[in-house]
């Protein structure tokens, strides 16, 4: 007769699993679909890609969000919200294109710190093809300097938190004590209720988790934007 294992089991070993992705393999698991998910949604933005090349790089984008499901369903500590099966799915659509008369003609640039190369590039491509100028650092030391040389045309910074030389958090402050009223989204691939970050008491405006959507990008930007 076979034994039927203890739910608490079950609970134990999700706990298990839950700690070993906070100690730093979800951040880059999150980096790996982050990059998937971005290079897919720029590839079906491509005008010349054949429709059934498109169908392929839907079923891509839809496959990455199901991973990013069922990553943050682990990460719930609730046991009736880790069920991935009934999760409602993500739809993915077309690219969203924004006006191209910014709220601030004169400061519509965004700047992007992110220590992953390739993460890097595929979110300054996603952010240029919304309409916005970027400036990209791949670390804090040198997001802090192109803030300090572009302050004025600087709408919004959007800055990984985990990072070499100047963490994000580190390089937030920093910047809000140039300029108070700077506004400074934190990305980043861990939970945040892993790492407890109070996102008002650190004057942020945003908080996104990896891997970030086009769709989720220009909504914050806007939202942003309109308010200069």
């Amino acid at each position: 007769m076979t034994r039927k294992k203890p739910k608490t089991a079950s609970k134990d070993r999700d706990k298990e699993i839950v700690g070993q992705l906070t100690g730093g393999v979800l951040h880059e698991f999150n980096n790996v679909l982050q990059s998937i998910i971005g290079l897919a949604e720029m590839l079906d933005a491509d005008p010349s890609l054949p429709e059934q090349a498109k169908a392929s790089m839907k079923a891509i984008q839809k496959l990455g969000k199901n991973a990013t499901k069922i990553v943050q369903s682990i990460g719930e500590r609730d046991s009736d919200s880790a069920a991935t099966d009934s999760a409602p799915r993500e739809t993915i659509g077309a690219l969203p294109h924004i006006e191209h008369e910014p709220a601030a003609v004169d400061r519509n640039t965004i700047l992007l710190a992110e220590d992953d190369p390739m993460v890097l590039k595929v979110i300054s491509s996603l952010l240029r093809h919304l309409g916005y100028p970027t400036l990209s650092a791949k670390n804090g030391v040198e997001a802090l300097e192109l803030f300090k040389q572009h302050s004025k045309s600087i709408a919004l910074v959007i800055t990984d938190l985990a990072m070499p030389k100047m963490d994000g958090n580190e390089l937030a402050q920093k910047i809000l004590a140039l300029d108070s009223d700077a506004k400074i989204v934190i990305m980043t691939g861990y939970l945040q209720e892993d790492i407890q970050v109070d996102v008002e008491a650190l004057g942020l405006v945003g908080w996104l988790e990896k891997p970030v959507s086009i769709h989720q990008l220009n909504d914050i930007i806007r939202s942003v934007v309109s308010e200069m």
